[in-house]
Protein backbone atom coordinates (compact mmCIF):
# COMPACT_ATOMS: atom_id res chain seq x y z
CA UNK A 1 0.00 0.00 0.00
CA UNK A 2 1.18 3.45 -1.02
CA UNK A 3 1.08 6.79 1.40
CA UNK A 4 -2.09 8.21 2.28
CA UNK A 5 -2.89 10.85 0.09
CA UNK A 6 -3.89 14.73 1.18
CA UNK A 7 -7.30 16.11 0.43
CA UNK A 8 -6.23 17.74 -2.37
CA UNK A 9 -4.57 15.11 -4.25
CA UNK A 10 -7.91 13.44 -3.98
CA UNK A 11 -10.18 16.19 -5.53
CA UNK A 12 -7.04 16.18 -7.99
CA UNK A 13 -7.85 12.36 -8.68
CA UNK A 14 -11.38 12.79 -8.76
CA UNK A 15 -11.06 15.73 -11.90
CA UNK A 16 -9.18 13.62 -13.77
CA UNK A 17 -11.41 10.70 -12.90
CA UNK A 18 -14.43 13.01 -14.23
CA UNK A 19 -12.80 14.20 -17.17
CA UNK A 20 -12.10 10.60 -18.33
CA UNK A 21 -15.76 10.06 -17.92
CA UNK A 22 -16.73 12.87 -20.20
CA UNK A 23 -14.44 11.74 -22.48
CA UNK A 24 -15.69 8.37 -22.61
CA UNK A 25 -19.24 9.94 -23.03
CA UNK A 26 -18.51 12.05 -25.61
CA UNK A 27 -16.97 9.69 -27.91
CA UNK A 28 -13.86 9.72 -29.26
CA UNK A 29 -14.68 12.21 -32.18
CA UNK A 30 -15.54 14.93 -29.07
CA UNK A 31 -12.97 13.37 -26.70
CA UNK A 32 -11.01 16.79 -27.01
CA UNK A 33 -14.19 18.85 -25.19
CA UNK A 34 -14.33 17.31 -21.90
CA UNK A 35 -14.26 20.02 -20.00
CA UNK A 36 -11.97 19.86 -16.42
CA UNK A 37 -13.70 20.53 -12.88
CA UNK A 38 -12.44 23.20 -10.94
CA UNK A 39 -10.08 21.21 -8.19
CA UNK A 40 -10.90 23.77 -5.28
CA UNK A 41 -14.84 23.03 -6.16
CA UNK A 42 -14.60 19.93 -6.15
CA UNK A 43 -12.70 20.20 -2.83
CA UNK A 44 -15.63 22.31 -1.43
CA UNK A 45 -18.09 19.59 -2.03
CA UNK A 46 -16.26 16.96 -0.89
CA UNK A 47 -15.81 18.67 2.36
CA UNK A 48 -19.40 19.20 2.34
CA UNK A 49 -20.72 15.99 1.81
CA UNK A 50 -18.62 14.95 4.19
CA UNK A 51 -20.07 17.24 6.61
CA UNK A 52 -23.49 16.93 5.57
CA UNK A 53 -22.92 12.72 6.21
CA UNK A 54 -21.66 13.65 9.40
CA UNK A 55 -24.81 15.51 10.18
CA UNK A 56 -26.93 12.91 9.33
CA UNK A 57 -25.18 10.34 11.10
CA UNK A 58 -25.46 11.92 14.12
CA UNK A 59 -29.45 12.91 14.02
CA UNK A 60 -29.55 9.26 13.41
CA UNK A 61 -27.43 8.03 16.18
CA UNK A 62 -29.75 10.61 18.42
CA UNK A 63 -32.72 9.04 17.60
CA UNK A 64 -31.25 5.53 18.09
CA UNK A 65 -30.68 6.71 21.42
CA UNK A 66 -34.17 7.86 22.09
CA UNK A 67 -35.57 4.96 21.12
CA UNK A 68 -33.40 2.60 23.43
CA UNK A 69 -34.07 4.51 26.43
CA UNK A 70 -37.72 4.75 25.93
CA UNK A 71 -37.19 0.88 25.28
CA UNK A 72 -35.67 0.45 28.34
CA UNK A 73 -37.67 2.39 30.38
CA UNK A 74 -40.93 0.63 29.40
CA UNK A 75 -38.96 -2.82 30.24
CA UNK A 76 -37.98 -1.45 33.54
CA UNK A 77 -41.21 -1.04 34.60
CA UNK A 78 -42.44 -4.20 32.72
CA UNK A 79 -39.91 -5.82 35.14
CA UNK A 80 -41.08 -3.90 38.28
CA UNK A 81 -44.76 -5.36 37.98
CA UNK A 82 -42.96 -9.29 37.99
CA UNK A 83 -40.14 -8.24 40.52
CA UNK A 84 -40.13 -6.50 43.65
CA UNK A 85 -39.14 -2.77 43.55
CA UNK A 86 -35.74 -3.03 46.10
CA UNK A 87 -34.78 -5.67 44.05
CA UNK A 88 -35.63 -3.68 40.22
CA UNK A 89 -34.33 -1.10 41.46
CA UNK A 90 -30.46 -2.94 43.10
CA UNK A 91 -30.85 -4.41 39.71
CA UNK A 92 -30.87 -0.67 37.95
CA UNK A 93 -28.03 0.33 40.03
CA UNK A 94 -26.01 -2.95 39.11
CA UNK A 95 -26.55 -2.29 35.20
CA UNK A 96 -25.70 1.17 35.70
CA UNK A 97 -22.19 0.50 37.37
CA UNK A 98 -21.66 -2.73 35.05
CA UNK A 99 -22.77 -2.10 31.47
CA UNK A 100 -22.14 0.62 28.93
CA UNK A 101 -25.62 2.40 28.77
CA UNK A 102 -25.91 0.91 25.30
CA UNK A 103 -27.06 -2.35 27.34
CA UNK A 104 -29.59 -1.51 29.18
CA UNK A 105 -32.62 -3.05 26.66
CA UNK A 106 -30.59 -6.48 26.37
CA UNK A 107 -30.08 -6.19 30.04
CA UNK A 108 -33.68 -5.80 31.44
CA UNK A 109 -34.56 -8.51 28.53
CA UNK A 110 -32.37 -10.48 29.49
CA UNK A 111 -33.73 -9.84 33.56
CA UNK A 112 -37.09 -10.61 32.63
CA UNK A 113 -36.39 -13.94 30.93
CA UNK A 114 -34.46 -15.21 33.87
CA UNK A 115 -30.62 -14.74 33.26
CA UNK A 116 -29.13 -15.01 36.27
CA UNK A 117 -27.07 -11.49 37.33
CA UNK A 118 -24.60 -12.04 40.10
CA UNK A 119 -24.58 -8.31 42.28
CA UNK A 120 -21.38 -8.94 44.23
CA UNK A 121 -19.27 -11.34 46.28
CA UNK A 122 -18.22 -11.27 49.65
CA UNK A 123 -15.54 -13.52 51.85
CA UNK A 124 -16.63 -15.68 54.72
CA UNK A 125 -13.42 -17.04 55.54
CA UNK A 126 -10.46 -19.18 54.24
CA UNK A 127 -9.80 -23.19 52.93
CA UNK A 128 -6.70 -24.46 52.71
CA UNK A 129 -6.13 -25.98 48.70
CA UNK A 130 -3.39 -27.31 47.15
CA UNK A 131 -2.14 -24.10 45.66
CA UNK A 132 -2.14 -22.76 49.64
CA UNK A 133 -4.34 -20.92 51.69
CA UNK A 134 -7.39 -19.04 49.52
CA UNK A 135 -10.52 -17.19 50.62
CA UNK A 136 -13.99 -18.19 50.47
CA UNK A 137 -16.10 -16.32 48.22
CA UNK A 138 -19.98 -16.22 48.27
CA UNK A 139 -22.46 -14.89 46.47
CA UNK A 140 -23.39 -11.44 47.63
CA UNK A 141 -27.21 -11.41 46.30
CA UNK A 142 -28.28 -12.36 42.74
CA UNK A 143 -31.36 -12.29 41.00
CA UNK A 144 -33.27 -14.22 40.12
CA UNK A 145 -33.96 -16.49 43.28
CA UNK A 146 -34.09 -20.07 43.21
CA UNK A 147 -37.70 -21.73 41.73
CA UNK A 148 -38.79 -18.19 40.04
CA UNK A 149 -40.13 -18.78 36.64
CA UNK A 150 -39.51 -15.80 34.45
CA UNK A 151 -42.29 -14.50 32.94
CA UNK A 152 -41.46 -13.83 29.54
CA UNK A 153 -39.42 -15.71 26.54
CA UNK A 154 -36.74 -13.68 24.94
CA UNK A 155 -39.09 -14.31 21.23
CA UNK A 156 -41.60 -12.24 23.73
CA UNK A 157 -39.25 -9.07 24.39
CA UNK A 158 -38.21 -8.44 20.75
CA UNK A 159 -36.20 -4.67 20.57
CA UNK A 160 -37.69 -2.04 18.24
CA UNK A 161 -37.40 -3.68 14.56
CA UNK A 162 -37.55 -1.92 11.07
CA UNK A 163 -40.23 -2.56 9.14
CA UNK A 164 -40.21 -4.47 5.94
CA UNK A 165 -42.71 -3.19 4.48
CA UNK A 166 -42.74 0.76 5.17
CA UNK A 167 -39.09 1.04 6.23
CA UNK A 168 -39.72 2.70 9.79
CA UNK A 169 -39.40 1.65 13.13
CA UNK A 170 -42.00 0.06 15.01
CA UNK A 171 -42.64 -0.41 18.70
CA UNK A 172 -42.72 -4.36 19.97
CA UNK A 173 -45.98 -4.27 21.03
CA UNK A 174 -46.81 -2.99 17.07
CA UNK A 175 -48.12 -6.56 15.19
CA UNK A 176 -49.01 -4.87 12.08
CA UNK A 177 -47.41 -1.90 10.68
CA UNK A 178 -50.37 1.22 10.59
CA UNK A 179 -48.42 3.23 8.15
CA UNK A 180 -49.18 0.73 5.39
CA UNK A 181 -52.59 -0.24 6.29
CA UNK A 182 -53.35 4.23 6.23
CA UNK A 183 -51.88 4.17 2.15
CA UNK A 184 -54.14 1.34 0.93
CA UNK A 185 -57.17 2.37 3.10
CA UNK A 186 -56.91 5.82 0.68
Amino acid sequence: MGRKLTERQKAERAAKAAVKKQQKALGPLFADQAVAPDVDVLLMQRRLKFAWLVEKNQEHMDSMYILDKLHEQQLRELAGRHIPAEVVARLHLYRMETFPEAAGVSFWCNVLSGKKYVFGYKVVGQKQTPYGLMNQVVEDGSWPPEGWTPPFTREQLRHWQRCKKCGYWHSPEQEECDIVLEVRSL
